[in-house]
């Protein structure tokens, strides 16, 4: 089970992470757009400017900066390096409520009446589950 300062964490950290790579695409589009906006406006003003349009007359778009450019993807472990759990094996209720704080977070599948619970606890360690729950075979992902 992962430390609940340790998850908290994570979670932080991946929350700012999204929210300044939202940020940054998000003042890009609207700099590039407000841009060519401005430029729209210059040009119609000015007959100079009207004859260099003419000039390219397959209107080509300028070639737009990828914002993502000077990033790399970094990988920590090499592919396939988590194994699926292809047979699980489940606790009984009672084991469970043992094993488990009772607000630990699961996914929960009914399917033909049948019930599971998948930790998420475990599930962040092995990312994905096959699984056949009432007569429906499925893949369970996290």
């Amino acid at each position: 089970m992962i430390p609940r300062k340790l998850r908290i964490y994570i979670l932080i950290t991946g929350t700012i992470l999204l929210l300044t790579a939202c940020s940054s695409v998000s003042s890009d589009a609207t700099a590039s757009t407000g841009q060519q906006g401005q430029n729209q406006s210059s040009q119609s003003s000015s007959g100079e400017e009207m004859a260099e349009e003419s000039s390219n007359p397959s209107n080509t778009p300028l070639p737009v900066e990828d914002p993502l450019e000077n990033y790399r993807i970094i990988t920590l472990l090499p592919q396939d390096a988590i194994p699926a759990i292809d047979n699980p094996e489940y606790y009984s209720v009672e084991e469970a409520d043992q094993e488990y704080d009772p607000y630990e977070q699961v996914i929960g599948i009914v399917f033909n009446g049948e019930a599971r619970a998948y930790s998420t606890g475990l599930l962040s360690r092995h990312e994905i589950v096959n699984d056949t729950v009432g007569g429906v075979k499925l893949s369970v992902t996290w």
